[in-house]
């Protein structure tokens, strides 16, 4: 070891910068390491007591918007605005500019912001007043409210 590490002991905690000879010994040190004890763990952190989720996958709100449009609307309406021949995107966008609302078009923001917000139009148009209301009060994010109705 000396020869091609220069030391006798090249294993080095990282978190309390002690040497030792070789990798068992440094994997049991890391069993009693006091340093490493003391550091929180990443899946313990959290930020202001509420654990942080990620957001759905755009592919999945992609998916469930697909199914919600197929069952909330006629055949022949899907037929008219494209749908399986274009990006379900541009369908609910055309699909919320003939209800005679404004969609999120902004340039400046990443996809999945803006297909969110537009699936939020969607809603606040489809879903009648009272349970959008309840489903307000309850905190409901977007995502349960998509993943809920298509189930």
């Amino acid at each position: 070891m000396l020869c091609i590490h220069k030391s006798n002991k090249p294993y080095v905690c990282s978190h309390c910068k002690t040497f030792h000879k070789t990798k068992i010994e440094l994997e049991s040190h890391y069993i009693k390491c006091k340093v490493l004890k003391k550091k929180p763990k990443v899946e313990e952190i959290n930020i202001d007591g509420t654990n942080i989720e990620p957001p759905m996958a755009i592919e999945k709100m992609r998916f469930l918007l697909a199914v919600l449009l197929k069952k909330i609307s006629a055949p022949d309406r899907l037929e008219e605005l494209g749908f399986n021949r274009r990006l379900i995107d541009d369908v609910l966008i055309e699909s919320i500019e003939n209800s005679g609302r404004k969609p999120c078009k902004e340039d400046d923001i990443p996809v999945a912001e803006k297909l969110k917000r537009n699936v939020q139009i969607l809603l606040e148009w489809t879903v009648p007043k009272q349970y959008m209301e309840k489903f307000k009060v309850e905190q409901r994010s977007t995502e349960e409210l998509l993943e809920e109705l298509t189930s």
